[in-house]
């Protein structure tokens, strides 16, 4: 309901911005695209507009379209941290990942005020590419922030999971159970780590959870 509140407001007001995210929540990401289109026609050089244009593309599998957004709103202003987010994110659901590390870093050099969220999607990416190392170094600056953040102890202890130092990986796994019972990333890792140390029952349990 709330969602449906905004999609209307939003339009009202002409805030393309909100009208994308509220339809995007609503799986009625295209619906924007006509109107933020027209907006973009109008006022080209306007970085929000471009940024919204792209999530609307991308959020209705255009991702080609989503992808050259992003790289026009990073024309128009190189230094907007979050051209550079939104561009690896889409590479990364793209499954270029190599691609996307170097939109993350390039958003990081501009220290934005979410970086720590950027280390974790970074950290993500890094796993997906098996470079469990360069995961750990990037999110060991943030773990005090593992309580408040999703993914921080689930990604960690995933990458020392991989990397054999399983004492860790339990560690920081449950840690990231407690704290973000609905992760079933972490609940699934859990469950991997679990059984290798031949805890099976503990581990079946926590991969069941996962579903």
């Amino acid at each position: 309901p709330i969602s449906e509140e905004l999609v209307t407001v939003s339009k009202i007001a002409e805030d393309w911005s909100h009208h994308v995210l509220a339809l995007s929540r609503l799986k009625r990401a295209a619906e924007a695209i006509p109107f933020v289109e027209k907006a973009v026609q109008a006022h080209p050089h306007d970085i929000s507009l471009q940024l919204a244009l792209g999530r609307a593309y991308g959020s209705s599998g255009r991702r080609e379209e989503a992808l050259s957004a992003y790289e026009h709103a990073i024309t128009i202003d190189p230094k907007h941290p979050y051209a550079w987010v939104e561009k690896g994110n889409l590479l990364s659901r793209m499954g270029r990942l190599e691609d996307a590390l170097v939109s993350f870093d390039a958003s990081l050099q501009l220290k934005p005020k979410n970086a720590s969220e950027i280390r974790v999607i970074k950290a993500d990416a890094l796993i997906r590419l098996h470079k469990y190392d360069l995961a750990v170094k990037t999110l060991r600056p943030i773990l005090r922030l593992g309580k408040e953040i999703a993914g921080v102890f689930a990604l960690y202890g995933t990458a020392h999971f991989y990397l054999d130092n399983v004492t860790d990986a339990l560690h920081y796994l449950e840690s990231a159970t407690v704290n973000f019972p609905e992760d079933s990333f972490a609940w699934t890792h859990l469950g991997l780590a679990l059984i290798e140390t031949n805890d099976r029952d503990r581990g079946l349990s926590a991969l069941a959870r996962s579903h």
